[in-house]
């Protein structure tokens, strides 16, 4: 089965476009490390399609996305939650971004949670960079520190090192 994947990059006012066709799963882990390799940094993607790839195999835990999302080393994501003018719904005016880790993938074992304070410190300072660049007046963080002491807890620490 191939993957044809077509990305264009704008970068100091040039566009490049490729159209790869990559036939196995290592031709395309060659290609993305490769995009890392080069130090090319994805800002502006004209089109982003999630890749929905099944696991071939039962011993594979990791899809194709979050290879690549590992690959290119996107450890957030950034969804703006913002009410549209004229459509009815239940509350109003509301307007907030969420910033989940996307440094985890949903494995086989879900009840292991796996937190470090590099990693906490590094979702916390994008958070309040996002917010300040963006205008943003405060920024909370979701924890269940009081139930999960050590993950948790030292999620919240590393936030607050930012307060």
């Amino acid at each position: 089965m191939k993957l044809r994947w077509v990305t264009e990059l704008k970068t100091l006012n040039m566009k490049l476009r490729w159209v790869t066709e990559l036939k196995t799963l290592n031709m395309k882990l060659r290609w993305v490390t490769e995009l890392k390799t080069l130090n090319m940094k994805l800002r502006w993607v004209t089109e982003l399609k999630t890749l929905n790839m099944k696991l071939r195999w039962v011993t594979e835990l990791k899809t194709l996305n979050m290879k690549l999302r590992d690959a290119l080393d996107l450890y957030a994501n950034v969804v703006h939650v913002k009410s549209i003018p004229g459509i009815p719904t239940r509350h109003k005016n509301i307007d907030f971004v969420v910033i989940p880790r996307a440094d985890r993938g949903r494995g086989v074992v879900e009840s292991l949670k796996i937190t470090t304070a590099e990693k906490s410190r590094r979702i916390a300072k994008f958070a309040f960079d996002y917010a300040t660049k963006f205008g943003r007046k405060r920024v909370t963080a979701v924890h269940k520190a009081n139930i999960m002491k050590l993950g948790d807890g030292l999620f919240l620490r590393c936030c607050q090192e930012f307060i």
